[in-house]
């Protein structure tokens, strides 16, 4: 998600352009208008698939193609939602399908100064954010057959440790020497960063789309000229763009690879 218009600091709603006219693009268009914005236009591959699109999105205007939704100068926000591979010509999580792509996408993020965010959207569930601040070693292995886009997250340490798992999100399990717990999503219990992720009642389960309409409100918020706690960058899309590469030199060697930090 990238800010590209005017500067929106003052405006209550902001106009944003959505290209790519799948699943994703069907997430990011109910998160945006959920957030309060305009969807101005959507984009596709073709003119007939933006066509086919346009009412699914609620969006005002079809464009021909991406440069021509770019450049009408009716956009404060571009949310990019096309295939992995032509996310360096646009731009998006992964930012790249290589490192040195999406390093130079964070590079020209950074230079031009606007808000450029990358869809880590499980960061905005309460569970996992609570486990924020605790530092450890990463090992990244290949994804388990018969596993639906699994995430699973668990940093063991010499006397306690804690896991948040992507399937089952409203636990977090707390292990320690003399006993483990389950730790149940509950705003009574959160701490106030955290509450404010947490939308609905203990015992109704949070999940993908709470996660990236929260995701997209602080990148929002962001483009107004806040600084939300948490909000991922291109910077973040570069470093998983690094982690990826060390991933695939590991299976090609077949050893462990060290990843080096910016």
């Amino acid at each position: 998600m990238e800010e590209i218009g005017r500067n929106p600091t003052d405006v209550s709603q902001l106009r944003v352009g959505i290209v790519g006219t799948g699943f994703i693009g069907s997430v990011h268009a109910r998160a945006a208008r959920l957030a309060g914005a305009r969807i101005v236009g959507v984009a596709g591959s073709t003119p007939e698939r933006a066509a086919r699109a346009y009412a699914a999105r609620l969006a005002e205007r079809v464009f021909r193609s991406a440069e021509d939704l770019i450049e009408s100068g009716e956009l404060d926000v571009l949310h990019v939602c096309t295939p992995n591979h032509l996310h360096a010509s646009i731009t998006i999580k992964p930012l790249a399908t290589d490192f040195d792509a999406a390093a130079l996408m964070a590079a020209r993020a950074a230079q031009s100064a606007r808000t450029a965010t990358a869809p880590f959207v499980y960061r905005f569930h309460p569970m996992a954010r609570t486990v924020g601040g605790a530092v450890g070693t990463m090992a990244v292995s290949q994804v388990s057959p018969g596993r639906k886009n699994r995430l699973f997250l668990e940093i063991s340490g010499s006397e306690a440790s804690v896991a948040f798992d992507q399937e089952q999100p409203e636990t977090l399990w707390l292990g320690r020497r003399q006993g483990s717990e389950l730790l149940v999503r509950d705003p009574q219990t959160l701490s106030l960063p955290v509450l404010r992720y947490s939308s609905l009642p203990a015992g109704h389960a949070q999940g993908y789309h709470d996660c990236f309409d929260a995701f997209t409100a602080d990148s929002y918020a962001a483009v107004r000229g806040e600084r939300p706690e948490g909000l991922p960058t291109f910077d973040d899309g570069a470093r998983a763009a690094r982690i990826c590469d060390s991933v695939l030199a590991s299976a090609r060697t077949r050893s462990w690879v060290e990843v080096h930090p910016a």
